[in-house]
């Protein structure tokens, strides 16, 4: 089992110094799209946004446990336990493995 103990970190604080490290985000989606089975959408909270890779291999992972791909959709609020990444020069999260949740 994994037991991850990343704090919880306000969105609007996440900067290139992450890169490489995990983060505890809660926030809500927009933009959500898909693209060569991967799915990328804008995680916002009140502090700021920051951009989200799914990867497809995380998406099918999600999948077969059981975790309804329908409910990510614009509007959903989530919490995500990733790991920061510079792509294309900006700031991205990608979530672990099954570490995405739905939250109200």
């Amino acid at each position: 089992v994994l037991n991850f103990q990343t704090v919880h970190t306000d969105i609007g604080k996440i900067t290139q110094g992450f890169v490489g490290g995990s983060v505890n985000v809660t926030g809500e989606i927009s933009g959500l799209r898909a693209s060569d089975g991967n799915l990328l959408f804008n995680l916002m909270d009140n502090t700021g946004k920051v951009a989200v890779v799914v990867w497809s291999d995380t998406v099918e992972d999600l999948q077969l446990s059981g975790f309804g791909i329908n409910q990510l959709h614009d509007g959903a609020r989530i919490n995500i336990i990733g790991y920061v990444q510079l792509y294309k020069g900006e700031v991205k999260i990608s979530p672990l493995r099954s570490q995405i949740k739905v939250v109200s």
